[in-house]
């Protein structure tokens, strides 16, 4: 039996990409705390026909679950270099991965 949650590190090694996570609680700060991650970006039909990635309207993620202390929660924000997402709706896997479906929020000052 091939154990994907062993080789989630390669997957994410060969092709992920990076993000930024802001959580929830921190986002009224002046300065709020982010924490860097990789995550693969999987394609697929924006429901509003708008294709994924910086400025789209919607961010879907794959993210491998032990990469982090806190898992991310609805309402936290992925930033990519010009676009901040607010996580939507969150769905684990049985092999130690999660999607994140994240929706647009503002563009950020370069």
């Amino acid at each position: 039996m091939f154990d994907f949650a062993a080789h989630n590190p390669v997957f994410l090694a060969t092709f992920g990409e990076s993000f930024s996570l802001v959580r929830n609680i921190d986002l009224l700060d002046a300065s709020p705390a982010t924490e860097p991650f990789q995550a693969i970006n999987t394609a697929f039909d924006a429901l509003e026909g708008v294709p994924p990635g910086d400025l789209s309207s919607y961010l879907r993620l794959w993210v491998n679950v032990a990469d982090f202390t806190t898992l991310p929660a609805k309402g936290d924000e992925v930033l990519t270099a010009t676009t901040a997402y607010k996580i939507s709706d969150i769905d684990r896997d049985d092999s130690g991965g999660m999607l994140m479906l994240c929706r647009f929020d503002r563009a950020l000052d370069e």
